[in-house]
């Protein structure tokens, strides 16, 4: 036996080491599809729109048009990578859609009423002319947004189209609205600036993107406990508390693709809406993919419950977290922490000592194990494994 511990111990530093937090592969919190369709109100709107149309002012040749101007709230706080705009046009008139340049409309993006800076360019109808009846578009575009500046939650986006023809009639040009071949305004792969500008809790909870940073403890001295969530389970892993204080760490673990089908949205209510969402004693943690949420449990009046109590994976938790005990699991209280050393004295567990076990296996490269050992002269260490 004593030969086997020291050829364990060789061998334990080359083994990955229970306290090491790999990086999530899962979905980018912080990247947004921003869709959205033009309306005959004048707005853009994520719901495509009844079927209609928005025509032009007229004017005289020699004076500026008459811009028209398409209005949305921002639904998050974001920084856009380009406008795709599509436009279709109806003529119920005769129309001269080009000026001397062979240009048809200048286009512009402004946020909160000012434009932004360089967001503008002029484009062109194909067609020359226009008759009564005759339908037209100017071809899919990407308007440039070369701006370092976020738009802010609730600031007023504006798309504003202003033509270039030397005339209109009244009544002439229209612009088309509509769900199926309707005029749209997209903000493809909008990247917000950071997790707290997703909202997801109601209290001040440390969050992080899990594809760029790993959980450090403020305190050394306090467990940390990782739980991976997916869209069909959680990982049940083994939770240690030593003393009255722990950190719990709940990583939205779906991929690209769940992410996508379930939790990708950009208006708040609907993302809060399709949260996994955990209690754990008095405080809610909401759990959205790509984002890691870490609780700062506090026992020191007693044990705790955690639970899933929203969308819960088909393979959940719920289990009593009790103070100062290892190997903690649903339906298992675990063992008390401060067993006796081979001197007789108590050992002192240290943090790095106490991870929680191993992700379930199908969702983790195969790899080497190790059952859990009591070494002679050091301190309790709990290899990671997988709670039954």
């Amino acid at each position: 036996m004593r030969a086997l511990l020291v050829a364990l111990l060789v061998v334990l530093p080359a083994l990955p080491a229970a306290s090491a937090h790999a990086l999530v592969s899962a979905a980018d919190p912080l990247s947004l599809n921003i869709d959205g369709w033009l309306t005959a109100d004048g707005r853009i709107t994520p719901e495509g729109p009844a079927a209609g149309s928005v025509y032009f002012a007229s004017y005289q040749p020699g004076s500026a048009g008459t811009p028209l101007t398409f209005t949305m709230t921002a639904p998050v706080r974001f920084l856009p990578q380009g406008l795709d705009v599509t436009i279709y046009l109806r003529a119920d008139k005769p129309v001269v859609t080009q000026d001397n340049n062979g240009k048809s409309f200048h286009v512009e993006l402004l946020a909160g009423g000012a434009p932004i800076p360089g967001a503008a360019m002029d484009v062109a109808i194909a067609q020359q002319a226009l008759k009564p009846t005759d339908t037209a578009g100017v071809s899919p575009f990407t308007l440039p947004t070369p701006t370092t500046t976020p738009i802010d939650e609730n600031a007023t986006v504006t798309l504003r189209l202003t033509p270039l023809m030397p005339a209109l009639l009244d009544g002439a040009l229209a612009i088309v609205v509509g769900a199926d071949t309707g005029s749209s305004a997209n903000f493809p792969l909008a990247q917000v600036p950071s997790v707290k500008d997703l909202k997801l809790q109601d209290t001040d909870l440390f969050e992080y993107d899990l594809a760029k940073e790993n959980f450090s403890a403020p305190d050394p001295a306090q467990a940390v406990n990782e739980m991976d969530v997916y869209h069909d389970n959680v990982t049940t892993n083994y939770v240690t508390v030593i003393g009255t204080k722990a950190y719990l760490v709940l990583k939205g673990a779906e991929t690209s693709g769940e992410a996508q089908s379930y939790h990708d949205f950009p208006d708040h209510a609907k993302r809060i809406a399709a949260t996994h969402d955990f209690m754990v004693g008095g405080t809610l943690m909401r759990v959205h993919p790509g984002v890691g949420v870490v609780l700062d449990m506090d026992l020191s009046k007693g044990p705790i419950d955690f639970r899933c109590v929203k969308n819960c994976p088909a393979v959940s938790v719920n289990m009593t977290i009790y103070p100062n005990r290892s190997l903690q699991a649903p339906g298992q209280m675990g063992q008390p922490i401060g067993g006796p050393t081979a001197t007789g004295s108590p050992a002192a567990p240290t943090a790095a000592s106490t991870q929680a076990a191993a992700p379930t296996p199908e969702r983790r490269a195969p790899g080497p194990g190790l059952a859990p050992l009591l070494v002679a002269g050091a301190a309790l260490a709990l290899v990671r494994r997988r709670a039954p």
